[in-house]
């Protein structure tokens, strides 16, 4: 009995030496998150590097369909409806296909998105467009996915391996997105989330929508009274709304607040503003 378990024992602590990555892999798995706006975007991919070889019309080959990358099929994931090229694609995870060409790009955008290349079926691809590829100066040896040119509703998804880039325009409507979660944390009840009360009133001041700002960073004040941020915010609405004595009540709190954690900004603000709307009242 004792033998059996050493020899159990043994066993596993092999099986943790060979689970380990004793030299690199040679195309090594990455993944890549990126929030525009409030959608979540991420690329899980296998990253092959050049070694010496010529890479796109050779090991990659011109007008076949390519895994775009190594291993499994590229993954691609929205937390939200996009629009890639100005197609839309609902929420969800797809697999990334390309056809490579000299002077275009087939990008293909397919259901599966989990899965070995030999499973592509074309009647689930769910978008296909054309991109042009550039020329870069910069060589880059192992193949990347990456974000540029951010906005809060769109950025570029940029393939690169080589001197080769390819860029793909992702858009969201962050302002729809941002109404549904709005929407969906009101409904949620959230008695005890202050932080996310005080997003939801300055979603509404924002929009200039006061009475619904109102209601919202006061339901924040009832569970946390004391941030600075909250009761200036609380003091902008009333401004606004032309209550300034009330406005200068709560901009005194902050200000009493913000002295108190070493905010120096708003410590200023809240002068400036009490000092603006005391001049009002005495117009």
């Amino acid at each position: 009995m004792k033998l059996n378990i050493t020899l159990i024992v043994f066993l596993l602590f092999c099986g943790s030496i060979f689970a380990q990555n004793i030299q690199p892999a040679p195309s090594p798995f990455a993944k890549t998150t990126q929030v525009v706006g409030v959608t979540e975007v991420s690329v899980e991919y296998s990253r092959p590097g050049i070694k010496g070889r010529p890479i796109f019309g050779d090991l990659v080959p011109f007008g076949k369909r390519w895994r775009t990358g190594a291993n499994a099929v590229t993954k691609l994931t929205f937390s939200t409806d996009v629009t890639l090229e100005g197609n839309k694609i609902p929420a969800g995870s797809y697999g990334l296909y390309t056809i490579p060409n000299k002077n275009e790009w087939k990008i293909i955008i397919n259901k599966i998105a989990d899965g070995s290349p030999g499973g592509y079926k074309a009647e689930e691809d769910i978008a296909t467009f054309n991109v042009k590829p550039h020329l870069s100066p910069t060589v880059d040896e192992r193949f990347t996915i990456e974000f540029a040119d951010m906005t809060d509703s769109s950025a570029v998804i940029i393939l690169k391996w080589a001197r080769t880039r390819v860029p793909i325009k992702l858009e969201v409507d962050t302002e729809a997105n941002v109404a549904k979660n709005v929407e969906a944390f009101e409904d949620a009840g959230n008695d005890d989330n202050a932080g996310g009360w005080y997003q939801v009133a300055n979603y509404y001041f924002g929009k200039k929508e006061y009475g619904d700002a109102l209601d919202a960073v006061d339901k924040s004040l009832e569970i946390d009274a004391n941030p600075f941020w909250v009761l200036r915010l609380k003091s902008r609405i009333l401004a606004v709304q032309g209550d300034y004595e009330e406005a200068i009540v709560f901009a005194k709190k902050s200000l009493v607040s913000a002295t108190k954690e070493g905010n120096e900004e708003n410590v200023k603000l809240n002068e400036e503003a009490i000092k603006e709307w005391q001049a009002k009242l005495a117009e």
